[in-house]
């Protein structure tokens, strides 16, 4: 099923957003496991719609719809982290997870806080707004509203993460193979449990393929510059939003 089921819903997907929303701007999109054309008989279908409104009257009709459509293709349903966390969001979600508000603390420095299975983790909204910037850096499969719109946000969100890694890691340069192996981590800091994403050759090629892009249009903006395969942060100016500038020593407070 897999990539395929991602075409399939598209009708049926349509009908639904546009009985829910209306004439408001939104965009559906299937992420995951599914999009990557990697899903197994054990992976359910990820979903998030983005639109202007959130409220607790279409985050449930949401879930019933995705719940019913889970039923329908015969998918399981993971309800680890709970669907009012992951199914809708707002354009304005999506510009905060963008600017790296999931890796802030309340000091206003920035750390990768590790991620565990736990319920007030599952639950939490800094987790909700690190998942939401995943889906949208990632292969993702459209299947209605404002495509335009969320293009938009998806190379919004790739250059955020040039930003996020660099600061996060405490590296002022990398090359596009480096830059893919520190989204996915090694050793016990890897995968989902790390920055969210798999460890898996499908995954990687196509993080190196798309950030092959971001990189060249950093080029072209002179946020980065290049020295033989490594590309250099070019621009202090660039991570000084995120690092905030009462930072000590210029550290990233990561713990």
């Amino acid at each position: 099923m897999s990539y395929s089921l991602c075409f399939a819903i598209r009708p049926r997907a349509k009908a639904f957003c546009d009985s829910l929303f209306g004439a408001e701007q939104y965009a559906a999109f299937v992420y995951g496991s599914h999009a990557y054309g990697l899903a197994t008989e054990e992976s359910d279908l990820d979903i998030l719609i983005l639109a202007h409104l959130v409220n607790a009257r279409r985050i449930a009709r949401l879930t019933r719809w995705v719940l019913a459509l889970h039923t329908a293709y015969g998918l399981p349903i993971d309800s680890e982290v709970p669907h009012r966390r992951k199914l809708l969001a707002s354009w304005y979600d999506a510009d905060r997870a963008i600017a790296g508000d999931g890796f802030r603390s309340k000091s206003g420095c920035f750390a990768i806080k590790p991620i565990s299975k736990t319920p007030a983790v599952l639950s939490s909204e800094w987790l909700r707004l690190r998942l939401l910037l995943n889906a949208l850096t990632g292969k993702c499969a459209f299947i209605g509203g404002d495509r335009r719109a969320l293009a938009k946000l998806q190379a919004s969100a790739r250059i955020s993460w040039v930003r996020l890694l660099s600061l996060l890691l405490r590296r002022e340069s990398f090359t596009l193979q480096s830059f893919v192996g520190g989204l996915i981590g090694t050793g016990h800091l890897k995968g989902e449990m790390f920055l969210g994403f798999k460890d898996n050759p499908v995954i990687r090629s196509w993080l190196e393929d798309a950030f092959s892009v971001t990189f060249a249009n950093c080029l072209g903006k002179g946020l980065l510059c290049r020295r033989g395969q490594r590309y250099v942060v070019n621009e202090a100016n660039w991570t000084m939003p995120l690092e905030q500038s009462n930072r000590p020593s210029h550290r990233a407070c990561m713990h």
